[in-house]
């Protein structure tokens, strides 16, 4: 299988039931020894954890907006070698994005706009009336293996 093919036809997915059927095609949905598919946190009643991550559509918004920024400037730092925990770590978002991306205050709007769409960038897809919404960032990322020891507890 050729992951750019799976994961091009799964961004043209406007709907969950569109996602299931390329999963099925490509024979990634059927459970292979109870490996396939794990429940979140390993819990097979999850839905209050997944549900309570927000209180509103806009507050879940603004936290995945946070989170693939958090995740460029972890890419970031450890591309220059520096461990993010460490003294030599610019110690909060606002000195990191400055140390990465400069004064965003002096930047013309067509600078902003580059940084911004070669790191993070909102697609919507789907209806009107069922909009969905993903965002595409350039951070760090994981490896499949390390997935289940950074989810929810």
């Amino acid at each position: 299988m050729q992951h750019k093919k799976l994961l091009l036809e799964l961004l043209e997915c406007e709907f969950e039931d569109d996602a299931i059927v390329v999963l099925h095609k490509h024979g990634l949905f059927e459970e292979k020894n109870g490996k396939r598919w794990i429940p979140l946190g390993k819990m097979p009643n999850n839905q209050s954890v997944v549900h309570a991550q927000q209180s509103s559509a806009a507050a879940a918004l603004v936290e995945k907006f946070t989170n693939g920024l958090d995740a460029i400037l972890l890419r970031r730092c450890k591309a220059d070698g520096i461990d993010p925990r460490s003294a030599a770590a610019p110690g909060n978002m606002s000195k990191a994005v400055q140390r990465w991306f400069g004064d965003l205050g002096e930047k013309s709007t067509s600078e902003i706009r580059q940084v911004a769409e070669e790191n993070l960038v909102l697609y919507a897809t789907g209806s009107k009336a069922r909009p969905c919404l993903s965002f595409y960032d350039a951070g760090e990322g994981q490896l499949p293996q390390s997935f289940p020891s950074t989810s929810a507890r």
